[in-house]
């Protein structure tokens, strides 16, 4: 390329494109041009950070790799500045960038950094303001797509919470539907039963008692001999069809002694119709009942979303219920805790905390915990979440009992996108963000760890603290 057409590469970056010409020049007499083959590298993970590069042709892949599979991250173009920045802290690269055609970049050795700010003032500055541009875009990049990998496995499970209700409702209704269809030939059959007040008043006594009464599960083959039982007692007293009956009538406890008690009141000749109708009543009372329950799950569901995201408030510093918080992200994870058939423990204090902070913002953080512990445990595992106090902190506990974190990695596992999780699953930013919001509310996460017992202990102080961030 020729020195105005490398020029005019540099321009191609906004930050660049209005520094003077002479300091400009100065970059490039200083510089070396380096050309790249398709599957050459600019630079590699772990290779030491030397220079900074600016492309002035072709295109390069930016990457990571995670447990073997290759993460994209970006694309640099004509113009694109990477590598080493003045005052950069940067030792060495922490992924890959892969020409994908040939290329040609402009590379600037960290030794001449030191004299830049005296050739000019506005290339430095605009280089900072360049690193720190990149710095917070990046960032912002991932932190988006750590809450996007968090939400769709939020959003699966609670998809599934509530389809289980929603079903149970459309099959009650359905089913309340067609058993109300049979009415007008029962009720028709009931109001030509000659019965006296008091008579009618035990029989409904009876049946509602029943319904009031709080009823014990019982064994299928429980269930199966009082079935029975009761159609025998039927066909001794001549009603047809007692198998549609006996159903609904065991349901609710109802044995052939409270069917003895119903023929006392009620003439022979009536008592089918007498039975038919209980079995109506508590059949359109059992179904009312299954979509009451399955509405109820609903919004207890719809409550624990609201609870964890604090949807109807803002980001001011309030005063945190850590129970809720804790028991609502517990929900939101329900699924995840059923598929590993998981033992989750709770344990808190008689007098629960009180502390200050952003609730949305916790929860975030026990969710990132319990998740990864979730991830830890085999199938059958046990988690214990608990609240401890002292005089001055609260310390939330999430003990789990899997295989531990091993040590080599211990000091590690808050840096970013560091992860050992398969791709997809994690972005390795889940507790570097859970330390900073911690450390925002004046606390700490500390970590230990051994096999078949992982504990992370984090501590907010029970007063606000001078470091929150307003």
């Amino acid at each position: 390329m020729t020195k105005e057409q490398i020029l005019a590469s540099i321009r191609l970056n906004a930050f660049l494109a209005e520094v003077e010409a002479p300091a400009l020049e100065w970059l490039m007499d200083k510089s070396i041009i380096r050309n790249f083959q398709k599957g050459e590298y600019l630079f590699s993970r772990g290779e030491e950070s030397l220079y900074m590069h600016v492309v002035l042709s072709g295109r390069f892949q930016i990457y990571f790799e995670q447990n073997g599979q290759r993460v994209t991250v970006g694309q640099l173009d004509p113009g694109a500045i990477t590598g080493v920045l003045p005052y950069s802290r940067m030792k060495e690269a922490t992924g890959f960038g892969q020409a994908q055609e040939e290329s040609e970049v402009l590379s600037l050795h960290r030794d001449h950094f030191k004299g830049m700010e005296q050739i000019s003032y506005t290339l430095m500055q605009n280089l900072v303001s360049y690193m720190t541009t990149r710095v917070r875009d990046f960032t912002a990049q991932q932190q988006q797509n750590e809450k996007l990998i968090s939400l769709g496995k939020l959003s699966a499970g609670l998809a599934h919470e509530l389809n289980n209700p929603s079903a149970a409702m459309l099959r009650s209704a359905a089913a309340l539907r067609d058993h109300l269809g049979h009415t007008p030939e029962r009720f028709k059959a009931v109001i030509k039963i000659q019965m006296d007040d008091h008579s009618i008043d035990l029989v409904n006594e009876l049946v509602f008692n029943k319904l009031s009464q709080d009823r014990q599960g019982i064994s299928l083959m429980e269930k199966s001999r009082r079935e029975d039982d009761i159609v025998d007692w039927m066909e001794q007293h001549g009603i047809t069809k007692p198998y549609e009956l006996a159903e609904s009538l065991v349901s609710v406890g109802i044995i052939p002694s409270d069917l003895e008690e119903i023929s006392k009141l009620v003439p022979d000749v009536h008592l089918a119709v007498v039975l038919r109708w209980v079995e109506n009543v508590l059949t359109t009372e059992q179904l009312v009942s299954e979509i009451e329950e399955s509405s109820r799950r609903i919004a207890e569901l719809v409550s624990s979303v609201k609870t964890y995201s604090h949807m109807d408030r803002g980001l001011e510093i309030e005063v945190v219920d850590l129970k809720a918080g804790l028991r609502s992200t517990i929900t939101m994870l329900g699924h995840k805790i059923k598929e590993k058939k998981a033992e989750i423990t709770e344990s808190y204090p008689e007098k629960m905390p009180e502390i200050h902070g952003r609730p949305g913002q916790l929860n975030q953080v026990w969710t990132n915990v319990l998740d990864n512990a979730l991830d830890a445990i085999t199938e059958g595992g046990k988690i214990e979440v608990a609240v401890s106090t002292d005089l001055a902190c609260a310390y939330v506990h999430m003990i789990d009992n899997g295989p531990g974190v091993p040590p080599d990695i211990q000091s590690k596992i808050y840096d970013p996108f560091f992860t050992t999780k398969a791709l997809g699953k994690g972005t390795g930013l889940g507790l570097d963000i859970s330390m900073k919001i911690i450390k925002n509310h004046g606390g700490n996460i500390r970590l230990k760890s051994q096999p078949d017992r992982t504990e992370f202990i984090i501590n907010l102080p029970i007063q606000p603290s001078t470091n929150e961030k307003e």
